[in-house]
């Protein structure tokens, strides 16, 4: 027990030697090691990272002579070259930076917030690596961003951010968990072309400003809002937006819905493109389009649009929705309206539906798809008006149309040709209803009993003998006796076979 109690002794005594070594060792070198750290840098860039190395806000607000940094201090500090930076990461408030920053193919291992900074000229984070998140609150971009291929692990938060540059804001391909650009200003292109979002994207009271195409720096160069192919796990939400120029929304993929609530797209010439779109919701209320709005062959779960203004032509041509719920649009008289091919499970207000059907280009498609749904759901009545209003667009024949809607409603109303038939019969009964305004065809039917309702349905139905009009002629000296009879002939051969083709079904 004693040397074993010795030889415990002993190695505690070692490990205590060896960590105060240690301790002495690291508390010699970390001074150095600011002191190395402190080398060239301004006073500026010297209270920044002495306020990181505390885990602290390093807020520059003053003077503007006292909030510029290089940019190859912020390079080298987003990069991890500064080691006394905490783990709390970078947080810097109202910077000017005045040179153009690159950090194409960076790793930066922190979380970063650089708030209300001013960034002169183009700033460069292509395939750059947030690990954390990045924060450029309210910050001011007054030269050209390129973002392409930007990968943060957390969020992005660009709110009321400016991007002044008349050129292009690209940000394609990003990758970010939330994206968040409420506020935010666009005064050229954005374009977040196949960019990818985790969690939900948000441009809430964000303003597009480019208008059209043109020329930057000799190049020719898109404008307006880009966000064709990209994806968004759960809700992109452009609630209040503005978009001054084109809106390109091709095949954006959004898991569970697009807000468009009060967004207002100005572009008159160009189309806003929604072509391709898969979403589960789409939103619309008090939605203004001046120009044409096209959503070519999209997807949708639920369609809800309501005291929505579309001024210009409207395609909604080949869209599947699941539930159309609710589809307000306030339209002028005379629009382009395509709804060729759309498909539907469900429908909130089947008359609205009928409505705008009425006012599209004309598909009988359109009114097949409506009128298999209504019969579906057991409403036969308006399944039938439905049918009967897509006969009466379709054209051919006005007088043969004329006579299907009249007498049978296209085969819908049979009964109707043979109501009419019977209201001859009766005029008849009551044209001929004396004696005296028929004579006998032969010398040997004089005597014989003459009844006018018989004599009547005898001469209006074809292919019956009730052995009355042939016995009996309308009085020869009566032109208007005669000239009825071969009306009311007439009549029958047209009433008869058109109620019984109508009640067999060749009529449809």
């Amino acid at each position: 027990m004693g040397i074993t109690a010795l030889r415990f002794a002993f190695h505690f005594r070692q490990c205590v030697f060896c960590s105060l070594a240690v301790g002495v060792m690291v508390s010699l070198n970390r001074p150095a090691l600011a002191a190395d750290e402190g080398k060239t840098l301004t006073s500026t860039e010297q209270f920044v990272l002495s306020r990181l190395a505390a885990g602290e806000l390093a807020d520059l607000s003053g003077p503007a002579s006292r909030r510029e940094m290089s940019s190859q201090f912020l390079q080298k500090l987003l990069t991890g070259q500064f080691k006394s930076v905490h783990w709390k990461g970078v947080q810097i408030g109202h910077a000017i930076f005045p040179e153009s920053l690159d950090l194409t193919w960076a790793d930066v291992p922190y979380n970063v917030s650089l708030a209300y900074c001013q960034f002169q000229q183009p700033v460069k984070f292509r395939f750059t690596r947030f690990a954390k998140g990045l924060d450029l609150y309210g910050d001011t971009f007054q030269s050209s961003v390129d973002f392409v291929n930007m990968y943060v692990a957390g969020d992005l938060d660009a709110r009321t951010v400016q991007f002044q540059d008349k050129g292009e804001a690209s940000f394609a391909g990003l990758v970010a968990h939330n994206a968040y650009f409420d506020d935010a200003v666009f005064e050229g292109a954005a374009d977040f072309t196949s960019s990818e979002f985790k969690g939900e994207f948000r441009a809430e009271r964000a303003q597009f400003m480019s208008r059209g195409e043109g020329i930057s720096a000799g190049v020719m160069q898109r404008r307006g809002a880009i966000f064709n192919t990209t994806k968004v796990a759960s809700i992109a939400s452009f609630d209040s937006a503005r978009f001054l120029g084109p809106a390109d929304f091709r095949a954006l993929d959004v898991g569970f819905g697009i807000d468009l609530e009060s967004a207002k797209f100005d572009e008159e010439k160009d189309a806003s493109l929604f072509q391709y779109l898969h979403t589960g919701i789409l939103f619309m209320e008090d939605t203004e389009f001046a120009g044409p709005v096209d959503l070519l062959e999209s997807r949708i779960g639920s369609l809800q649009i309501s005291e929505t203004q579309m001024k210009a032509a409207v395609s909604l041509e080949g869209v599947r929705v699941e539930r159309l719920q609710k589809f307000d649009v306030q339209m002028p008289a005379t629009p382009s309206l395509n709804l060729s091919g759309m498909t539907y499970q469900q429908v909130g207000n089947p008359r609205q539906l009928f409505q705008l059907i009425k006012q599209a280009e004309y598909s009988r498609q359109n009114y097949t798809t409506l009128e298999t749904y209504l019969t579906a759901r057991g409403d036969s009545d308006f399944a039938n008006e439905v049918f009967v209003q897509m006969k009466r667009r379709e054209g051919g024949n006005w007088l043969w149309a004329l006579l299907l809607d009249k007498l049978v409603l296209y085969g819908r109303a049979p009964q109707r040709a043979f109501y009419a038939a019977l209201a001859f019969v009766l005029l008849g009964t009551g044209v001929f209803w004396k004696r005296r305004d028929v004579q006998p065809k032969k010398s040997e039917d004089a005597n014989r009993l003459y009844n006018p309702f018989w004599y009547s349905l005898d001469l209006l139905v074809p292919a019956i003998d009730l052995h009355e009009a042939s016995a009996w002629i309308p009085r020869q000296n009566s032109w208007f006796h005669r000239n009825y009879a071969r009306v009311h002939r007439i009549l029958g051969w047209i009433l008869i076979p058109i109620g019984l083709a109508a009640v067999s079904g060749l009529i449809k």
